[in-house]
């Protein structure tokens, strides 16, 4: 009896601290949880933007062309995707812009706005990339 006594008695001498180390847990595991919800999103997020646009994991030049027959014992043997990709860099004086030709199967591109591309002398430019360049 005399320790629940001095236990009620301490919890009443001593309320403010702990209200406060119970707000501060509370605001901690609130914290954590948020920080713990917010890289799962954005993990999920990643995943699914390279997963829908066959995202490269590596990236090589040849010296010579790569004929049809040999993508394909490459593409079989190591389970991979090859495909050619076609670019050229247009350099002004505070940017290069790098055009690339559209792809078939690896870093396929997703339309945010606007038309597709329907011609061949049409572009498509990334928006982020719009808003810093002054035309």
């Amino acid at each position: 009896m005399k320790i629940n006594k001095r236990f009620k008695r301490s919890i009443k001498n001593n309320i403010s601290f702990y209200i406060s180390a119970s707000l501060l847990t509370a605001m901690s595991l609130l914290l954590l949880v948020t920080m713990y919800t917010g890289a799962t999103m954005i993990d999920q997020g990643f995943k699914t933007i390279f997963e829908e646009g066959n995202v490269e994991n590596a990236q090589f030049t040849t010296y010579t062309a790569i004929d049809e027959e040999g993508i394909n014992t490459i593409e079989n043997t190591y389970n991979t995707e090859l495909e050619e990709i076609h670019y050229v860099d247009i350099s002004e004086e505070s940017y290069t812009l790098r055009v690339f030709a559209p792809t078939d199967k690896i870093n396929k591109y997703k339309l945010l706005e606007g038309e597709d591309i329907s011609l061949d002398n049409e572009i498509l430019l990334n928006r982020d990339f719009l808003k810093q360049i002054k035309f």
